[in-house]
């Protein structure tokens, strides 16, 4: 029988200044939140290549289905509130 062996996620630490987030949506009832966030001001107080080191860190996630994906937004939402 063949086993799939995953590597673990190396964390990452970035500062997201206050004024670059918008709360777009909650739920309360699981502690989640929607938020966007200004990827210019991300980049002006972070490494250069953080950005792309996330990116490629949550490529790897998704391809090896440690995470979900979705089309649209509401569906991002309705999983949210579930």
């Amino acid at each position: 029988m063949a086993t799939k062996t995953m590597r673990s996620t190396k964390q990452a630490t970035i500062n997201i200044p206050l004024n670059g987030l918008t709360y777009l949506r909650g739920n309360e009832k699981n502690g989640r939140a929607v938020c966007e966030i200004d990827i210019d001001l991300l980049k002006r107080i972070n490494r250069p290549n953080m950005i792309d080191l996330m990116v490629a860190e949550a490529r790897e996630e998704y391809k090896a289905g440690k995470t979900k994906g979705f089309t649209d937004a509401e569906s991002l939402l309705a999983d949210l509130e579930s």
